[in-house]
């Protein structure tokens, strides 16, 4: 389990402490700013146009957008990233297309609670 907030990226240990991830400082911006969709932190990092569902994801009706980075430090990484919407507006897919062939695949899954009175 990952926890992202504004002091960097942290792993859930065996012990159930979170341990902080060694150089995610500059990217937990990033990161919170892809998990919110918040898109005026986006534009500091990416140009945005409209994606295809990427193969995995053929089976749902998401909306995708591909970003495209625009800093020298995520130019010199990433070719670009896909972030994936459902109908209700949360992020259910990102990934991450690296020059070298890596590619990364995140998927989020939201259980919903249900509440008795």
């Amino acid at each position: 389990m990952l926890k992202i907030d504004g002091d960097g990226v942290f792993e859930r240990q065996a012990d159930g402490q979170f341990r902080r991830q060694g150089q995610s400082g500059p990217y937990s911006s990033l990161l919170q700013a892809l998990l919110a969709q918040d898109q005026a932190q986006l534009a500091q990092f990416f140009t945005s146009s409209e994606a295809q569902l990427p193969a995995s994801l053929l089976e749902s009706a998401y909306s995708c957008q591909q970003l495209t980075p625009i800093t020298q430090e995520l130019k010199g990484l990433f070719s670009y990233f896909i972030s994936c919407l459902d109908s209700q507006e949360r992020v259910r897919f990102i990934g991450l297309y690296e020059h070298s062939g890596t590619v990364t695949e995140i998927s989020l899954n939201f259980e919903l609670g249900v509440s008795q009175e």
